[in-house]
Order: structure tokens, then sequence, then C-alpha cells
């Protein structure tokens, strides 16, 4: 008997099963940006929300790429609002120059470091 396939996986048939973020088609979900914005600071907070006017592009979360070192304080896609994040020092400077697997929907300037970054969505 063939085991069930765990939501959000998809089956490998050369050494069976390995998690892979699936999209609500069942299509695996790759981080690809389409639109991005660089910061050299964070004066007030950054809300997906009020990035676009095209709600087409779907600004309900962007990722971040970090280009140097410090602490991303945020509220992420699916927590309760209010809920805040931080991505340490340690992550950050492990993805520098490239994007971050977290859905951010805020980075907030009270606790954020980091001082050159880009979003996109």
């Amino acid at each position: 008997m063939e085991k069930a396939v765990p939501p959000y996986t998809r089956k490998n048939p050369a050494n069976g099963y390995y998690g892979q973020a699936l999209d609500g088609r069942g299509e695996p979900i790759t981080l690809t940006i389409s639109r991005a914005w660089k910061y050299t600071s964070v004066a007030q907070d950054i809300v997906a929300s009020e990035l676009s006017q095209d709600s087409t592009l779907g600004n309900d979360y962007f990722f971040l790429i970090p280009h140097a070192d410090g602490e991303v304080v945020c509220e992420l896609e699916n927590a309760p609002e209010g809920e805040q994040y931080t991505i340490d020092a340690t992550e950050v400077t492990a993805y520098k120059g490239a994007a971050m697997p977290y859905r951010i929907r805020k980075i907030l300037s009270a606790g954020t470091t980091l001082s050159n970054f880009s979003i996109g969505y």
C-alpha cells in the first residue's frame, strides 16, 4: 500500500518523498521576484500592502534580500496582526545577497538594525 502524500510535499519517484512547498494547484512554490525596492534605512515601518497600488501583483507579503549585517523585526504573513518575529543577525548574514524564505507582511522600524537591503515580490 502506498503511503499518502502529506500536504505541501511532492513525490519523488526515484527515492520516495521529499518536502517542498506547493501552491493551491499543487505546483512547487519557487521564490521568484518580479518587482523590488532597495532600502538603506528603515525610517518608518515597511508594509507590504502599501508598496504598490497594483493589486494584480499580489502584495500580501514580500521577501527580504539582506546586503549587510543586522537584525530585522517583522510581522510574518500568516501571523496574527501585531505578533512580532525577529530575524537574528546570524541568519541575516547567512542569507546576505539572497532572498530569505520568509513571507514578510511588515518590517518594523523599531528594533530593526539592518540598514542595507532589498525587498521584493
